[in-house]
């Protein structure tokens, strides 16, 4: 008896300390239960979202479960407007619907079982909507947590286990993915929507990128978005890469993410970064600079944004795109474009060749001939302009 007596005392100890783990774990709500809880629009969060939100997640969860026709009528609702997941949602639903109708032809659908088959593999990207739903998730999740400690059995043991030292960086990094993934939403939605004003806010006073500052990138979106009559963005596996750190501005991250781009007159697949700052906890981040996979979180950047300028070497590269004898040509040429490299953007640059002077299309500085090198056949590839070259400056 008294061995079954300690081993009951061991038992009772050990549930005591992994009880509230488990309950840590089962504080993640599922896509069923975040559907419930959307569908009765009553919670507190459900009502703070964006206007079109709550049916573009609803649907997610419908789609995820075949539902597809439940989907469609919910992504038909006039407050959806023309968000470009919820277009991806309501074609993928569709599709759907179309096989669907195609297998209830039972022995009618032979004659178009190719068909049916280019239908079945042309699935559509659905990795944003997700994203999202899963955003939401985290912070219903993060919500109740509080919630679920308090109620924990007030035993020694359960105080010891319920508040390690981990638990509040984890808490606090959860929070901050959802604040940084709020803020660059709100950025995509305001550059998709071409208020520029809107967009524009969303950048930091000391906003540096591609030897541009905020007043010289104001002008040069405003060129470039007055020349589209829309924009579509999709922006998928968003993750903190770098940070936080503590910089001039305040606290620091970079993110990156893949940015599909595509407008009336150009469409871009590439991988996104922005250094993201906020002067306080709790205030939305502004974007202090902005590039490709050469942007980096270091004390060399924070030094040179602090200083509202970015030094160039002594002697180094840029890519010519094109040359021009007129100004206005080639400033038409750079505003119809969208493309980026390592934070650089096109610029036009004036000078003399053989006493005439050009205006020539560039992209630039390179610190070396190779990574210019290397930068100039991605680009011009992308773009299809086959005379590009390469010039040393000072």
């Amino acid at each position: 008896m008294n061995f079954l007596s300690l081993l009951l005392a061991l038992i009772v100890c050990h549930l005591s300390i992994i009880a509230p783990a488990l309950a840590a774990s089962a504080a993640k709500i599922s896509h069923e239960q975040a559907y419930q809880m959307l569908k009765k629009d009553s919670a507190p969060l459900v009502r703070s979202l964006p206007q079109g939100e709550r049916e573009i997640l609803m649907a997610t969860v419908a789609l995820e479960n075949n539902r597809s026709s439940e989907a469609i009528e919910l992504l038909s609702s006039p407050n959806v407007g023309k968000d470009p997941v919820a277009a991806r949602l309501r074609a993928e639903a569709y599709r759907r619907q179309s096989i669907q109708a195609a297998i209830r032809a039972g022995k009618y659908a032979h004659a178009v079982s190719a068909d049916i088959g280019k239908l079945e593999h042309a699935g559509i990207e659905l990795e944003s909507a997700t994203l999202r739903l899963q955003a939401f998730i985290d912070q219903v999740s993060s919500a109740h947590a509080p919630q679920r400690v308090a109620v924990a059995k007030p035993s020694p043991v359960a105080r010891t286990v319920t508040a390690p030292a981990a638990a509040v960086p984890a808490a606090a990094s959860v929070s901050l993915l959802q604040s940084v993934r709020q803020s660059v939403e709100r950025w995509r939605r305001d550059w998709a929507s071409l208020n520029t004003d809107a967009y524009l806010a969303h950048y930091h006073a000391q906003f540096s990128a591609g030897g541009r500052d905020l007043a010289a990138w104001s002008a040069y979106k405003r060129r470039v978005n007055g020349n589209k009559t829309y924009i579509h963005i999709n922006i998928s596996n968003l993750r903190i890469v770098g940070g936080p750190i503590q910089v001039a501005q305040g606290e620091a991250v970079l993110v990156a993410f893949t940015q599909k781009y595509e407008s009336s007159n150009y469409s871009a697949n590439s991988l996104k970064k922005l250094y993201l700052v906020r002067a306080r906890p709790g205030d939305p981040w502004l974007i202090l600079s902005e590039g490709g996979r050469n942007l980096s979180l270091g004390r060399a950047i924070d030094r040179r944004l602090a200083a509202h300028k970015q030094p160039s070497p002594a002697s180094a590269w840029v890519i010519n795109l094109a040359s021009f004898d007129s100004k206005e040509a080639a400033e038409r040429m750079v505003a119809g474009m969208q493309v980026s490299s390592g934070g650089r953007t096109p610029s036009v640059a004036d000078t003399s060749v053989g006493g005439k002077v050009v205006h020539r299309v560039r992209m630039g500085i390179y610190d070396d001939k190779a990574a210019a090198n290397a930068a100039m056949t991605s680009i011009c590839a992308t773009l299809q302009l086959s005379g590009c070259w390469l010039e040393q400056v000072n």
